[in-house]
């Protein structure tokens, strides 16, 4: 048997590209996302699409046009030495001062906190969302060396939300949309769908994450600073109510003093 020629292993990997190239074209309009690859992504991501050899399942195509980021299998191996930690929802971490802001990036991996905000990729869930999910947590369960990132991302998302008013709050920061009938439906979608999933915590790419917020929200003092943010800088007249109350208590101290002074060194 003649030995396969080299430049028909090319034309193999040139057509396996352009197929893959076709797939992630017909797949585009199911991304959870109104944020669309950019052009250097999509140059990253044709360049980085098959690195190895073999078939590429539609699902694995799929989830790396979600979760690509320039270097996905370092970061997996990066995050695997902790644990994923159990997170507070929005409303207990905005009682320690976290706020929310949707991050406009390309990869849904691109979630950070950055000075007490946590910056997280906008999603959009439509009635196709829960098989999609549902399909991709199946994939990597089934292909263990394919990683878990999307089941981490739906762990993260029904940490944060429970309830309808959680959801809400996360679409007024623009972090989520939806087409389905009422927030709680989308409440309940993320409840419902981490029920059908295992996660394995030890290869979880937000274990560093995790462990930041936990240790923002433990410290006192975040919590006393939100406290006081809410309570008395929420909105213009509270901040001058405030004012005016210290002032009042300035003068009020320089009065005092002033009498002392006067009580124990009268003029002569």
């Amino acid at each position: 048997m003649a030995p396969s020629s080299p430049h028909r292993g090319v034309q193999h990997t040139l057509s396996s590209r352009g197929l893959a190239k076709l797939a992630l074209r017909f797949f585009s309009s199911l991304r959870p996302t109104d944020c669309p690859l950019n052009c250097l992504g999509k140059a990253r991501l044709d360049f980085n699409l098959l690195p190895l050899e073999g078939e590429l399942h539609c699902l694995e195509l799929f989830q790396w046009s979600l979760l690509y980021q320039g270097s996905k299998l370092v970061a997996t191996q990066q995050s695997s030495q902790t644990g994923l930690q159990f997170l507070h929802c929005v409303m207990e971490l905005q009682k320690k001062g976290i706020k929310f802001i949707n991050r406009e990036v390309e990869s849904f991996k691109n979630i950070h906190l950055k000075d007490g905000t946590l910056e997280i990729p906008r999603l959009v869930i439509l009635d196709t969302a829960m098989s999609l999910f549902l399909n991709l947590g199946a994939f990597e369960q089934c292909h263990f060396n394919c990683g878990n990132d999307t089941t981490t991302y739906l762990f993260f998302m029904d940490d944060l939300i429970d309830y309808a008013e959680q959801m809400r709050h996360l679409h007024n920061c623009g972090i989520m949309r939806h087409g389905l009938e009422s927030d709680a439906e989308v409440a309940d979608f993320f409840n419902q769908i981490c029920k059908e999933m295992v996660l394995v915590s030890s290869r979880s790419y937000l274990s560093y994450l995790s462990k930041d917020v936990n240790t923002y929200f433990g410290n006192k003092w975040n919590g006393w600073i939100a406290i006081l943010e809410l309570k008395y800088f929420s909105n213009p007249w509270s901040i001058i109510s405030l004012i005016a109350a210290f002032i009042l208590h300035l003068l009020t101290l320089i009065q005092t003093l002033y009498g002392v002074f006067g009580y124990y060194r009268p003029s002569s």
